[in-house]
């Protein structure tokens, strides 16, 4: 009877003890470190960071020169596409932080087609009616720089190919002229960008700040462009057919829809936009960049732009 009684007693004593145990887990839980920018008045803010990691930044408020952003229109079976890609590289290698390709494949060279990949999106068509490139008598590739009609800048000459109609689509050998041009320039706006990335939703987020040292007259609107590197697949060129040519800059979304988002543009502020977008399995992460740049709306055309500035995703 007595072992019986030990063992009665022994129970209710284990029980108390397991529930010990367990609260002591839920009530004091291991914190979890996250490192990232603490302060809110960064670009790169980080609302979950327990420790500053020193990385903060922000965007510049001194005045400072355009970058330049180069509008590529393009198409696997535009013979000239590599050419075209191989001349907006080089503008770009020698000026690393100051020039955006965005490779935008349109047209009836990019169109779908079996056997060839397709990197077409659905933004590119207006893009490249825009800017001209459906109303000229040359052929498919052609870029825009900064979305900007040279007839005024000497030795950079737009086709202009309807009278009358400001187009600002440039052959192969104006675009290092335009870039430089450009590069040349005051801006009127500073931008800064910074990016999360979730993987388990497949979420980016983008937090873009600029800050206007300028007044401006015309509207202004915020593009955020989703841009893709490495992707290798058949490209047409002036000799042959490139079985594993690498395609870079590929524009796969603009996160702020076709002609952008219309921004505040007061003078002296730091002003901050946020945007969020589910990424689709497609598309790998780790090669992607986002570009934002700012252009004028003048007369219902979406043209003029100032500035821009790309940075790697964050993974």
């Amino acid at each position: 009877m007595k072992e019986k009684i030990g063992k009665l007693l022994l129970l209710p004593m284990l029980g108390l003890l397991t529930l010990a145990i367990s609260c002591d887990k839920s009530t004091n839980p291991t914190p979890i470190a996250v490192y990232g920018c603490m302060d809110n008045q960064a670009i790169n803010w980080n609302q979950n960071a327990t420790i500053d990691d020193k990385t903060c930044y922000y965007v510049t408020t001194s005045q400072q020169t355009s970058n330049a952003v180069i509008e590529l229109y393009t198409g696997v079976r535009a013979k000239y596409g590599p050419d075209a890609q191989l001349k907006a590289q080089n503008i770009q290698n020698n000026n690393p932080n100051n020039v955006i390709i965005v490779n935008i494949h349109t047209g009836s060279y990019a169109i779908q087609k079996a056997g060839w990949p397709d990197y077409t999106n659905s933004y590119g068509a207006a893009l490249a009616d825009s800017a001209g490139m459906n109303q000229t008598k040359t052929d498919y590739p052609g870029a825009s720089v900064n979305r900007y009609h040279f007839t005024d800048v000497p030795n950079v000459a737009a086709l202009k190919m309807i009278a009358g109609d400001a187009y600002t689509v440039l052959n192969r050998e104006g675009y290092l002229l335009a870039a430089n041009y450009w590069l040349a320039k005051i801006s009127p706006v500073n931008i800064g960008i910074a990016t999360y990335w979730t993987a388990n939703t497949r979420t980016l987020k983008v937090m873009v700040e600029y800050y206007y040292t300028a007044a401006e007259t015309y509207p202004n609107y915020l593009n955020v462009a989703l841009l893709e590197n490495g992707l290798v697949g058949k490209q047409i060129s002036i000799a042959d057919t490139l079985p594993n040519y690498v395609q870079d800059h590929v524009l796969r979304t603009f996160i702020t829809g076709q002609w952008g988002e219309l921004i505040p543009t007061t003078v002296g502020s730091r002003l901050k936009k946020t945007y969020e977008y589910i990424v689709p399995a497609s598309i790998n992460i780790d090669s992607c960049d986002v570009a934002a740049y700012i252009n004028r709306d003048m007369n219902g055309k979406k043209v003029y732009i100032l500035s821009g500035k790309q940075r790697k995703v964050k993974k």
